[in-house]
């Protein structure tokens, strides 16, 4: 907290062996303390509806407006949503309670879903969207590349480039 700057937006990611609430709790406490957090919801980590409402409520209570829907890696889904569609239409349901809905963008493709699956679900997911955020990106061709696809493709939601820190070589 000492080291960043309160106007630096921040996001908190979430693991599947984790679950939603150390992020929802975390994502509730940097608000607290003035930043504007968007925790990763991820679909296959929510049982249900009822799940979902509680999350909603603890993070709109906590004054967070913002989210980053991803379908998670989890091999099973932990309930009824099975990707980010389907959890984006629930949201929808229970009255699109943010204002700012990341999606995830994939222009290195993503290691368990074939590439126009990916392209076919980012067209689905735009319209309950308000920006993409692409995963760590290693080759800015292959990114622009993808970028220009994706507007070509109908999706004309503003891209952020997700860029690689300091990570081990694993990772």
């Amino acid at each position: 907290l000492a080291h960043v700057p309160r106007d630096v937006p921040l996001t908190v990611a979430t693991t599947h062996t984790d679950g939603p609430e150390p992020a929802v709790d975390l994502a509730a406490r940097l608000t607290g303390r003035g930043y504007s957090v968007a925790p990763h919801l991820a679909a296959r980590q929510i049982r249900d509806g009822a799940h979902l409402s509680d999350l909603v409520a603890r993070l709109r209570d906590a004054g967070v407006d913002s989210a980053f829907v991803i379908g998670g890696d989890a091999a099973e889904p932990a309930g009824s949503f099975e990707d980010a569609l389907a959890l984006l239409e629930a949201l929808d349901d229970i009255g699109h309670p943010f204002q700012r809905i990341g999606i995830a963008g994939y222009p290195e493709g993503h290691a368990l879903i074939e590439r126009d699956l990916l392209e076919k679900a980012l067209v689905r997911k735009a319209p309950y969207a308000t920006h993409v955020i692409t995963q760590i990106c290693f080759d800015a061709g292959a990114t622009v590349e993808w970028a220009r696809q994706t507007k070509q493709g109908g999706v004309t939601l503003p891209i952020r480039v997700g860029l690689p820190g300091a990570v081990s070589r694993q990772k």
